[in-house]
């Protein structure tokens, strides 16, 4: 049974019970009843049947939008979609559902696609990624960084990094919460890249250290980097607002779960601390300094 087929009798068993006087959607053991909701998932149904027939991709806020009428917010449609994938067994590929990547990434590299191979020092994440076989790179480790001012500034700083270190390395960042898109790469590097060690950069707040968070565990529909290591920031500097503490104490809740003691105790640490941003570290001059040595203590 191919993917329409499925989605196929997915309709039709709905619509047998329209006739029955009871509607419902039924999608593997999900049963969904609430009159809304079915609307809802016939909506994505039909979307995903259309996007299979004409072989077009289709980019989830876009989903949004034509079926504005059925939801709140594109946080509740793109719910909607993790839902249908996580019951169906079905990947967001496979709907030719796309997502806009904010990702982007800098350091010597060769990315080697179905199709094509590409070498470049500076590239944005795009679907095309997708596609990606083979990352050939002659970086010891990978950076990731919160923001992409700091992600700017340790790119034009890389050659000092660089020398100081005596060795290459990648900065990816997402400018922000990270994407499923740029996630989904840093799970490829990961899994494909095993000596390249895995370093993350955030806020001393409980924003950044959730960011890294995601980029290490992702979500409960993917896995993502579980070696990543955070490197700071865990000290404040110049900073006047008190901790979130109850948010922080959410996210050591979570790491119990992965036994990542040292970032625990990282994170109690930062309890102590007042929140501080990256941008502070620019202020005062002392952002590539601090990068080097959080590196070099950290470098196996």
């Amino acid at each position: 049974m191919n993917i329409i087929q499925y989605l196929d009798r997915i309709v039709l068993n709905y619509n047998n019970s329209v006739a029955d006087g009871a509607p419902c959607i039924q999608i593997n053991t999900l049963k969904v009843t609430q009159p809304k909701q079915v609307a809802q998932f016939l909506s994505l149904i039909n979307c995903v049947i259309q996007q299979l027939q004409s072989g077009d991709e289709l980019n989830i806020r876009s989903f949004y939008y034509q079926s504005r009428d059925l939801f709140d917010s594109q946080s509740q449609s793109n719910s909607l979609i993790s839902k249908f994938i996580k019951h169906s067994g079905l990947t967001r590929q496979q709907l030719l559902f796309t997502i806009t990547s904010k990702g982007q990434i800098f350091g010597p590299a060769i990315y080697t696609f179905i199709d094509t191979s590409i070498e470049a020092n500076y590239i944005q994440i795009t679907s095309q990624f997708n596609c990606i076989e083979i990352l050939f790179t002659t970086a010891s480790f990978l950076l990731i960084v919160e923001k992409d001012t700091i992600f700017q500034a340790l790119r034009q700083n890389y050659a000092q990094i660089q020398s100081a270190l005596n060795m290459d390395f990648l900065i990816l960042t997402a400018r922000g919460q990270p994407d499923l898109q740029t996630r989904e790469f840093v799970n490829f590097i990961s899994k494909n890249n095993h000596e390249i060690q895995i370093f993350g950069l955030a806020d001393c707040n409980s924003y950044g250290q959730q960011i890294l968070f995601n980029y290490c565990f992702g979500s409960k529909l993917l896995v993502g980097s579980g070696k990543l290591v955070p490197i700071g920031l865990f000290e404040s500097i110049n900073g006047v607002k008190v901790q979130n503490e109850q948010k922080l104490d959410r996210i050591i809740f979570k790491l119990n779960g992965y036994q990542r003691q040292q970032w625990i105790s990282n994170i109690l640490q930062m309890k102590t601390q007042t929140e501080c941003e990256l941008d502070e570290l620019i202020k005062e001059g002392v952002l590539i300094e601090y990068v080097i040595e959080q590196l070099i203590n950290n470098l196996q």
